[in-house]
């Protein structure tokens, strides 16, 4: 029964991220399914059951504002509650960064999610990343999939392998910059003034800049490429502040600013969030919605557009675990876009 339920709430996410890539209007709204999707939870997570009756939420929601949502580091060193049946041959665990106080979290994925996730890479670089793009191109990774080496993995999962296979031409190829054998044919490969894409978390980026200007590298790749990253600078890389590292990162590989894009993501959060070309905030994907809140009274309330507080995430890709979380980055909301400030400091920071 609950794998039919959830099959019933994956078509209709499937259907808006196809009208979303086809630019049709959607019968399948993201209201009505974030309260099928409370609705689920209420009825197989004992969790989300429990803590609902608590605050007296019943089964019956009108709108998304009644959906509970929870602190992102109220589970730090523990598994986010699952509302599909765990199952470590069909699903994997993934281990939350621990960034902001070193404690990890766990976040439970079924294989049906990985069916999502799939579609939102296609919809997002079709849309997006690789909009102009007439050829496939080569695609150069900083990262390899299944980087943290976790058990019963299927390579199909990997959001960078999906890129690959949608986008990349049959010369685009994974790279560990920390062997000094792989970053050397990196480093000529970049030379050559080819068209690339380059895909990577921002502090291997980082890194690799640094690595540049010590040794006196000169590289001359087209200006029209991209690069892509995402993750943030955390406490792994080489600059101290995103302007610093954006300045450096333009002047090294000599790509055009509107060539660059930058993607915010969570472990906790299925979705993603990424900027138009030029543009500093995100594009806000119909399958999540996001609240910037701030606390008042013991409550939380809505900010104004343009007013900075919390990111709270609904996304509809979290339909086996908990729908909204409140995360400890800052943002900023200008219509349907997002920017991101920075984090919140911790009082014990």
């Amino acid at each position: 029964m609950i794998l039919s339920d959830l099959a019933i709430i994956d078509n209709k996410i499937k259907t808006l991220i196809d009208n979303y890539i086809s630019n049709s209007s959607s019968s399948a709204v993201f209201n009505n399914i974030a309260i099928e999707i409370h609705q689920f939870q209420y009825k197989y997570n004992s969790f989300y059951y429990n803590f609902c009756k608590n605050i007296s939420i019943t089964n019956n929601v009108s709108n998304l504002t009644e959906i509970p949502f929870f602190s992102i580091e109220s589970f730090k060193g523990q598994l986010i509650p699952s509302t599909v049946p765990i199952s470590e041959n069909e699903g994997v665990y993934f281990e939350t960064s621990g960034t902001l106080n070193g404690q990890k979290g766990k976040v439970y994925r079924d294989k049906y999610f990985f069916e999502l996730i799939k579609k939102t890479v296609f919809a997002v670089g079709f849309k997006i990343w690789f909009q102009n793009f007439k050829n496939k191109p080569d695609l150069i990774f900083l990262d390899y999939p299944n980087k943290r080496n976790l058990s019963n993995y299927p390579i199909e999962y990997s959001v960078l392998y999906n890129i690959k296979t949608f986008f990349g031409s049959d010369h685009s190829n994974f790279y560990n910059i920390t062997i000094q054998e792989q970053l050397n044919d990196l480093i000529e490969l970049l030379k050559s003034n080819k068209h690339f894409v380059i895909i990577g978390p921002s502090y291997y980026l980082s890194n690799l800049i640094d690595y540049i200007y010590k040794n006196n590298i000169t590289l001359k790749i087209d200006p029209n490429s991209l690069i892509l990253d995402s993750g943030g600078l955390k406490n792994k890389s080489s600059h101290l502040n995103n302007c610093d590292y954006l300045t450096d990162l333009l002047d090294v590989f000599g790509i055009y600013k509107s060539n660059y894009f930058n993607t915010y993501a969570l472990t906790e959060i299925g979705s993603q969030f990424t900027n138009m070309p030029g543009e500093e905030y995100k594009v806000i994907p119909p399958w999540t919605k996001i609240r910037i809140v701030k606390k008042m009274n013991n409550s939380f309330i809505d900010c104004n557009d343009n007013e900075i507080g919390n990111i709270i995430i609904y996304d509809l890709l979290n339909r086996g675990c908990l729908l909204g979380l409140l995360t400890s980055d800052l943002g900023i909301l200008k219509g349907n876009t997002l920017k991101v400030i920075g984090r919140e400091i911790s009082k014990n920071d």
